[in-house]
């Protein structure tokens, strides 16, 4: 009987465990997500996301390579901001 218990506790922090490493799975970023936030600095005036100059390319690549870092959105946002200053932002930080 205790050893059914345990069991069933066992499967019970799995089955949890597995559906945490789902969700986190879905909810990653990606480069087409993180580059909706920015701005091409190219001076075409488009988004990164629907720019495709060696710029916006050169962008997503950082943008690539951040994520596979393991930076979450606010830190990519955080960096882009300080290489390229705020007028990378597609919509500007909410201050106050």
């Amino acid at each position: 009987r205790m050893r059914i218990k345990k069991t069933m506790l066992l499967w019970l922090v799995l089955t949890l465990l597995l559906a945490i490493r789902i969700s986190e799975a879905a909810m990653a970023l990606t480069v087409e997500d993180a580059s909706k936030l920015f701005m091409c600095q190219c001076g075409c005036g488009m988004t990164l996301d629907s720019c495709y100059c060696d710029t916006a390319n050169k962008m997503k690549s950082q943008i690539k390579q951040k994520i596979s870092q393991g930076k979450t959105k606010d830190q990519i946002v955080a960096d882009f901001i300080a290489i390229y200053g705020d007028q990378v932002l597609v919509m500007p930080l909410k201050a106050g």
